[in-house]
This record gives structure tokens, sequence and C-alpha cells, in this order.
């Protein structure tokens, strides 16, 4: 008689540091100034989860953009091949935005509507394909 046997040796657990970048903002609309933060990011396969937080200034109220460099390049042909939210803290309320790729640059874009040309923190989180 035959014995068949499988064995299976999960990997250990990882050391070291989570991996991290400092993303290049592009100030695209209605924005003065922007200042990114250190911000993390995890690779699996063929996506990447960002996180991390911005300061941004807009130039006034209303519709306001800003783009945000990926840690591992894409090459986006849909602005649905990523997405994402984020929320800024005001002292009343708070302030969401959305994410969602790029196409003519490849990067994150982040768009919200500005109270006013207050300085905003920005905590936002996005996944992307890698293309």
């Amino acid at each position: 008689m035959t014995s068949n046997t499988i064995s299976y040796n999960p990997p250990g657990p990882t050391t070291g540091a989570t991996p991290n970048y400092t993303p290049t903002l592009t100030n695209t609309l209605n924005l003065t100034s922007s200042t990114a933060r250190v911000t993390t990011y995890l690779r699996s396969n063929s996506s990447v989860s960002v996180g991390g937080q911005l300061d941004v200034k807009a130039a006034g109220a209303g519709v306001t953009t800003v783009n945000i460099s990926l840690p591992v390049g894409s090459d986006f042909s849909n602005i649905y091949q990523a997405g994402g939210n984020a929320i800024a803290l005001t002292g009343t309320g708070s302030i969401q935005g959305t994410i969602q790729a790029n196409i003519a640059s490849n990067t994150l874009e982040l768009t919200y509507n500005a109270l006013d040309t207050t300085t905003r923190t920005f905590m936002f989180t996005a996944l992307y394909e890698i293309i």
C-alpha cells in the first residue's frame, strides 16, 4: 500500500518596516499649496493599497483637485482602476473627498469640495491596479 503525504510549510512572520514613500503632489484645480506626508503602502500581486495624510490649501470655495503620485507605477486606461476616499475634519464636521485614477498622468486624483481657503489635513486610503 502506498501512502500519500501532503506537507505545507507556511511562511513565517515578516519583520522590518512597512513600505512607505513620500508622494509627489500636483496642484491640479483650485489649490494654492499642498504638502505630502510619509505614506504607507502594501502591494499584493497586481494591487496596491495606499494610506496616508496630506495638507492642502484651496484658493477658494469650490471643486478642488490634487494628484498623488504612486509608490508602484501603473499605466491606467480607465478611472475606475483606482478608488478610494479621503476625509478632513473641520471644527464643525468633516469634508469628504473621492479618489480615482487619473489616466493622463497615471496618478491618484483626489477631488473634494473646498469650503474656504483654510489649510486642511486629509487622511486617505486608496486601492489601485498595477496595469
